[in-house]
């Protein structure tokens, strides 16, 4: 039996690690933007600005700028059958995760707005964290145009300080967000 300090010795570690490299993908983005994801990752494609750093993990892609404000897009599967109670869900999530009092809800989903083509509803919480407190506007985003369909979320979030100095950067993300 071989101890695992013998098969150790036969490796050194040497240099500086590995600094992974921002994926890159085909096509063209709007002016100023970059493709972060395409449809080979989550079956849609996100935009962000030409600044932002790329982090794709599995199911899940987020791109932040130099002052931490960050969107992030994840595919989701509701089991609710109406935008409310899919947004009462996320929200209790949030509080069993950060505690009753430290999510605040902003704005709650209204109307369905029309996004990459389909239904999206829009919500916003503040959440108080040991870091600070910040601003996150989410969108469920149905594309089979129903809850209980295939769903993503995108997900705004930057610190309340700054959080409006990025709505334009938000919006361009939103506005340039396809299923193409």
């Amino acid at each position: 039996e071989t101890e695992f300090a013998d098969i150790l010795s036969y490796f050194s570690v040497t240099g500086t690690p590995a600094v992974r490299p921002e994926p890159s993908f085909e096509g063209t983005a709007p002016a100023g933007m970059k493709i972060a994801s395409d449809k080979t990752i989550l079956g849609c494609v996100l935009c962000v600005p030409e600044s932002w750093r790329i982090t794709v993990s599995s199911g899940a892609v987020q791109a932040a700028c130099d002052d931490g404000a960050n969107v992030g897009l994840s595919s989701m599967t509701p089991t609710a059958t109406t935008a409310t109670e899919c947004f009462e869900n996320l929200v209790k999530g949030y509080r069993s995760i950060y505690g009753e009092e430290n999510v605040r809800i902003l704005t709650e989903p209204g109307e369905a707005e029309t996004v990459g083509s389909y239904p999206a509803y829009r919500f916003r919480l503040e959440i108080a964290r040991a870091d600070g407190v910040f601003v996150t506007e989410q969108l469920m985003l149905l594309h089979n145009a129903v809850i209980g369909g295939n769903a993503y979320l995108l997900t705004f979030t930057a610190a309340s300080g700054v959080f409006e100095s990025h709505a334009a950067d938000f919006a361009g993300i939103t506005e340039a967000f396809s299923y193409k």
